[in-house]
């Protein structure tokens, strides 16, 4: 749940946007949790082509068991300033650079307080008539770790294309490391998705796609994994 709020000033050059997320996780045999948090970002115009932004958030993730050695409440926090610079009238870059930390309420072996620098950097082409390519790396914490704290590093790649404004097709491919250093657990992840999106009627579209994931365990006990996903559905849509 993620009710938001953006204020625009000063001729549509500087943004404000606050957002809030509620987040519910129901297991059947682990503990569940819930998250609280907070997102606030103030944006400027650099010119016709560049932006800059200066990011804060924070999060509360707590328990319903009580709080053990093993699964502890606590708190996430990240400072971050983003950039975006179109390059070219085809090509644009968006780059994100910051600090991460999670403060627990109980110090034990697998709950230590963690922080770790964060970052992305996405470079976006727009072909026309041929396809829409995004490429990114990246790297963040998973928010949603109930052991220790996961420094996950990712690369996304991306290619779009559309066919006579009623057919999008999209291919995705990431490969992606998480290292949790403090229970300890290191996995590498491959994924992929392929889809498409035809439009029926103006407000009216049905999809089917496909995915791929593997995970490989490099460090602890969790077993290996793949996992094949077929989707289909509808989607309406329509404006005021």
């Amino acid at each position: 749940f993620s009710p938001a709020v953006n204020f625009v000033f000063g001729g549509r050059n500087v943004n404000v946007s606050v957002r809030y997320d509620r987040i519910d996780v129901d297991y059947d045999t682990l503990i569940d949790s819930s998250q609280n948090g907070f997102q606030a970002k103030l944006g400027s115009r650099l010119g016709a082509k560049s932006s800059l932004n200066f990011d804060f958030s924070m999060f509360r993730r707590e328990f319903e068991e009580d709080p053990s050695e093993f699964v502890t409440d606590y708190d996430g926090y990240r400072f971050g300033v983003g950039f975006d610079r179109q390059l070219t009238p085809r090509v644009a870059i968006r780059a994100f650079g910051g600090y991460e930390e999670r403060k627990f309420d109980e110090q034990g072996t697998t709950s230590r307080d963690f922080d770790s620098g964060v970052y992305s950097v996405d470079v976006m082409g727009e072909f026309p008539n041929a396809f829409a390519l995004t490429g990114s790396v990246s790297r963040r914490l998973n928010d949603l770790a109930s052991s220790g704290v996961y420094v996950v590093d990712r690369f996304n790649l991306e290619l779009r294309k559309s066919f006579a404004d009623r057919v999008s097709t999209n291919f995705n491919f990431f490969y992606q490391k998480s290292d949790n250093d403090q229970i300890p657990e290191e996995f590498n992840y491959i994924g992929l998705r392929i889809g498409g999106e035809y439009l029926m009627a103006k407000f009216l579209n049905v999809f089917l796609g496909y995915e791929y994931l593997d995970r490989e365990t490099k460090v602890g006990t969790p077993p290996d994994f793949t996992e094949n996903r077929f989707n289909f559905g509808l989607s309406a849509s329509f404006g005021l």
